[in-house]
């Protein structure tokens, strides 16, 4: 999907763009979208709202912005690098704009800022930890962030006399809550582990979801069952899979890399590359700001790569159940053949250590298309717990390899054996599980027993004649 918006800096067309996987998360985008860019332009001074001017500053520091292009404009902001940029909308749209957004200029002094603040300091995180049924205060950082972001938007405000004074002058950062209070106790893995029961169900709404694709319930199913992690289910491939042996070969996982410099020379310190000082030399502008790596030109791109190497750096054989391999071998049946030249040149790219995720034949997708992200990934998991109705309570993708360890321990198989399975390093590790797993069913036969005797001394008390009472009753 796509919103075309006109720049108020070089008053041309511009589009934002997006991948979504369904309609609902589509209309919320879109949303957040038209809140961005529909109040950026307004005519006069006095209507202006705080969403306005921060969209203004953002489009003042935006680095995609061509600045020799924008003749009868004065810059008064320097550009950031574009991963900066793109953290500074995120704070606004996440933080400013939903509770302090719609204010007016003429509105926003230094009470207003500093009961926005007030509020921001005592709201919640939009994220809920492992372990916590709920979200923890907004951290001390993030609150620090958004003060700062704040107060350069008015500060860009004073600079283009849009408002007479400043309202954070002399303002300081609001505290966030102590830590005592932000505490959360720790849960072991095992506790992390999802119920076979709840899985199933999940297992059942994804089906029911996705019946024309049934990669992202084969997906959850082969977490769930051999505990790959998930840069290793995502970057499996179909030459690692023997389903005539019932095993998966681990030796490799899908890694993004990010661009690099292309260009040669000597670096005058850690960010300022040979590119960088050709262009101040060019400009004759000695503080222009650093060229990232994506626009060097000779820049090596980066990308999603299969890497042909694992977290522990060890390979491994994973052994799967009858029901996983006839589900893989369904989803095998059911993909699409390549053309012969496309399928020669995929063959001779994965000959390489690390290759593009494009030229992979991967076992799990995309239902548009192309590999699971994690981001997908981790869409889709929380999706399932919302669709089966089963509280999340912290847990990820990464409970899936959890519910293998524990299902593992539970079945009786060693653990020097399930080491190798899982490929964790070291058993302690391993010990994490076993012991949750064996506590808990050791202090629930101790209670057990406990109850039986109270209960068999109370009713031998209250038997008139002091007589023996059988096991049971």
């Amino acid at each position: 999907m796509g919103l075309d918006y006109v720049d108020p800096l070089t008053k041309r067309t511009r589009q934002r763009s997006a991948t979504v996987a369904d309609y609902e998360e589509g209309e919320k985008l879109l949303a957040r979208w038209l809140l961005l860019t529909g109040e950026q332009h307004a005519d006069e001074v006095g209507s202006m709202t705080v969403a306005g001017l921060a969209m203004r500053w953002l489009d003042e520091v935006d680095p995609r912005i061509a600045r020799t292009a924008v003749s009868d404009h004065r810059f008064t902001e320097d550009a950031v690098l574009l991963d900066t940029w793109r953290g500074y909308e995120s704070e606004i749209a996440t933080h400013i704009l939903p509770g302090f957004g719609r204010t007016a200029l003429s509105a926003a002094d230094d009470i207003a800022v500093g009961a926005y603040l007030a509020t921001l300091a005592a709201s919640k995180s939009r994220r809920t930890p492992i372990g916590a049924t709920t979200a923890p205060p907004l951290s001390a950082s993030m609150i620090l962030k958004v003060y700062r972001r704040l107060h350069q938007i008015f500060t860009y405000g004073v600079k283009r006399k849009l408002i007479v004074g400043h309202p954070m002058i002399g303002m300081k950062p609001p505290k966030a809550m102590r830590r005592s209070e932000q505490h959360v106790a720790e849960r072991d893995p095992a506790e992390r582990a999802i119920e076979w029961e709840d899985l199933e169900l999940m297992l059942a709404w994804l089906h029911a979801t996705y019946p024309e694709h049934p990669a992202y319930r084969t997906r959850v199913r082969t977490g769930g069952e051999t505990g790959l992690r998930q840069a290793e289910a995502c970057g499996l491939t179909w030459d690692r899979v023997d389903l005539r042996r019932r095993t998966i070969r681990v030796l490799q996982q899908l890694v993004y890399v990010e661009h690099e410099h292309g260009c040669a020379g000597k670096w005058a310190g850690r960010k300022v590359s040979p590119c960088t000082l050709a262009a101040r030399a060019a400009s004759g502008n000695p503080k222009l700001a650093p060229i990232a790596a994506y626009r060097c030109p000779y820049r090596r791109d980066g990308g999603w790569y299969i890497d042909t190497d694992t977290k522990s750096h060890q390979r491994r054989t994973v052994p799967i159940s009858k029901g996983l391999a006839a589900d893989l071998a369904e989803l095998r049946h059911a993909r699409t053949p390549l053309p012969d030249a496309d399928a020669k040149r995929r063959r001779l790219a994965r000959r390489a250590s690390r290759y593009a995720v494009v030229n992979a034949d991967l076992v799990f997708t995309a239902q548009r298309g192309g590999h699971i992200s994690k981001s997908l990934d981790n869409t889709l998991i929380h999706r399932a717990f919302d669709g089966a109705e089963i509280e999340a309570d912290g847990r990820n993708v990464h409970s899936l390899r959890h519910t293998a360890a524990t299902t593992m321990i539970r079945a009786g198989i060693p653990l020097p054996e399930i080491q190798v399975i899982l490929g964790h390093s070291s058993l302690q590790m391993l010990e994490r599980y076993y012991s949750g797993v064996t506590a808990r069913t050791a202090t629930a036969d101790s209670v057990s027993a406990f109850v039986d005797v109270e209960r068999r001394e109370r009713m031998l008390d209250a038997s008139p004649h002091g007589m023996v009472l059988p096991d049971g009753n």
